[in-house]
C-alpha cells in the first residue's frame, strides 16, 4: 500500500505492477488515470480496480492524494470502479 501526493498537472510515469490487481483510492481531489492509453477520471472517494498488466499513467487535474493498494492476481485485463 502506497499513498502518494501530486500537484495539478503532476503526473507519474507509464508503468505497469504485472501479476497484480490495482486498487486506485482518491482521498482528494481528482485524478486523470490511463490506462493502456484510455483515460478513467476518478474523482475524490472513488476507487478504481485494474489489472496490473495494463500499463498505467496517473495525472492530477488538482491538488490530489491517493491510497494505492497492490494485491496479488489478475483481472483478466479489466478496469472498472
Amino acid at each position: 500500500m502506497q499513498r502518494f501526493e501530486i500537484e495539478p498537472g503532476g503526473t507519474v510515469p507509464e508503468h505497469d505492477h504485472p501479476g497484480h490487481v490495482v486498487l486506485f483510492h482518491v482521498l482528494t481531489g481528482a485524478i486523470d488515470v490511463r490506462l493502456d492509453g484510455e483515460p478513467h477520471p476518478v474523482e475524490a472517494g472513488e476507487v478504481l480496480r485494474f489489472d496490473g498488466d495494463l500499463s498505467v499513467e496517473p495525472t492530477a487535474r488538482e491538488d490530489s492524494t491517493a491510497l494505492v493498494v497492490l494485491a496479488p492476481g489478475q483481472t483478466d485485463g479489466a478496469s472498472d470502479r
